[in-house]
């Protein structure tokens, strides 16, 4: 796939981050529009469930673990619930770095696991292979077998 479509392809995509952190909302908001993606922002998990319930649909979501009001694993297995949003691909984008969380991961239905901080190139390469990969993309490792430190 060239740049051109690529970036055609990528607006039509609508990225859900899920971060409390004022600071990392507009970091990803910058990140990920720049690139052509739509970006939708929740700071909580109750703001999330109800954007998620909602009309709009979501290609992939970005996932903190951390959350003022649940734990992100807890989130993912209850965004897993939800019929419109059971098979959008969940990455967790987090400061943890452990084999556990990892595992924690893959158990709640999360897809990846990215290890803040990341850098821009790393995040754009998960979202392409994660919302594109119907089309063939390549490159990411499947499932949460691996982190990304974007060193």
């Amino acid at each position: 796939m060239n740049e051109a479509n690529s970036a055609l392809d990528r607006r039509t995509k609508t990225v859900l981050g899920i971060d409390d952190s004022g600071e990392m909302q507009m970091i990803l908001q910058a990140t990920i529009c720049a690139v052509g993606y739509n970006y939708v922002g929740a700071r909580t998990g109750a703001d999330a469930m109800a954007r998620i319930s909602g009309p709009q649909r979501f290609d992939v979501i970005l996932l903190d673990v951390q959350l003022p009001d649940t734990d992100g694993f807890q989130l993912c297995t209850k965004i897993r619930t939800q019929a419109n949003a059971r098979k959008v691909p969940v990455i967790f984008l987090t400061v943890r770095n452990t084999v556990a969380d990892v595992k924690n991961c893959t158990a709640a239905g999360g897809d990846a696991f990215i290890v803040k901080p990341f850098n821009a190139k790393t995040l754009i390469r998960y979202l392409d292979h994660w919302s594109m990969r119907e089309a063939g993309a390549a490159g990411v490792p499947d499932k949460a077998t691996a982190t990304a430190t974007g060193r």
